[in-house]
């Protein structure tokens, strides 16, 4: 009986460390894909903003090239303005 009382008793906390485990599986599976997803989003994102940065650059890119063309034609116009200030003294 005493016997009987024990294997109940081992077999009861089988069982229940055994229903801890599986439910300790399914939070980590359900974490886990909770994280996949998560990845999923944050890549999305990252490469959304990639894009952006590249428009942004390529924004900066055409203003340096505008700029140095509008100080070259401001240096053109300023030596042009020398040369006749020289010439009409």
């Amino acid at each position: 009986m005493i016997q009987e009382m024990k294997i109940q008793d081992i077999k009861y906390q089988y069982e229940n460390e055994k229903n801890n485990l599986i439910a300790e599986i399914k939070e980590f599976q359900q974490k886990c894909n909770n994280y996949e997803n998560k990845i999923s989003f944050f890549t999305i994102e990252i490469e959304r903003l990639n894009g952006i940065i590249m428009d942004k650059q390529d924004e900066i890119d055409d203003f340096k090239a505008k700029f140095k063309d509008m100080n070259m034609q401001f240096m053109n116009l300023r030596d042009l303005h020398l040369v006749s200030v020289m010439n009409s003294s």
